[in-house]
This record gives structure tokens, sequence and C-alpha cells, in this order.
């Protein structure tokens, strides 16, 4: 039943009754309908924290699994590593001079 406002004044108090009962069951449908809406909406969010967390937790299990196989021998370097990459060098002693004095006041 369409209604428009103007012929509203027109309407019996029978009629008016029941196009008050037909809206309010409209209503009462609807809120129904995003009442489970709702529930649907509150349902998927915690099923999509849920998820996201165990993303979360195997991303880092992986991680610590990876580093475990991988990282560890590889950030270890031998003696014979370390004896091959890089060649001694000896400085010389400084010695008590003018320029050392200098170099030695300019930090401070």
């Amino acid at each position: 039943m369409v209604v428009i406002a103007d012929s509203l004044d027109q309407l019996s108090a029978q009629e008016l009754r029941e196009l008050l009962t037909g809206l309010m069951t409209k209503v009462a449908q609807q809120d129904q309908q995003i009442a489970k809406l709702d529930q649907t909406i509150s349902s998927d969010a915690k099923e999509l924290v849920y998820r996201q967390t165990k993303i979360d937790q195997l991303t880092h299990e992986m991680a610590v699994l990876k580093r475990h196989q991988f990282g560890r021998s590889r950030e270890q370097l031998e003696s014979t590593q370390v004896a091959s990459r890089f060649e001694p060098f000896l400085l010389p002693k400084w010695r008590d001079s003018p320029e050392f004095r200098a170099f030695v006041a300019s930090f401070g």
C-alpha cells in the first residue's frame, strides 16, 4: 500500500491503524535483519583477528626456523675467514710533538 503524505488526512481511523501496523511490522523485520547482520559482522571480525594472529605467529615461526637453519652458520666467521680477509697492520706509536699536542687539544 503506497501512501502519499497529502492523502493521510483522507484515510479513516481503521486504514491508519492498518498502515501503522504494516509499517511497524516492516520496521521489526528490518531490525531483525540488522541484528543478524551485526552478528555476522561480529563473527567475521573475530575470525579475521584469529586468522591475522595465526598468520603473524606462523610468519614469526618461519623467521625463527630460517634463522636457525641459515642465519647462524652465516653469522659466524671462522678464524681462517678472518685471516684471509684482513691483513694485519701495525700503527706507529705516537711521539710527543707539537703536532700530537695540537691534535689532542682539538678534541678538548
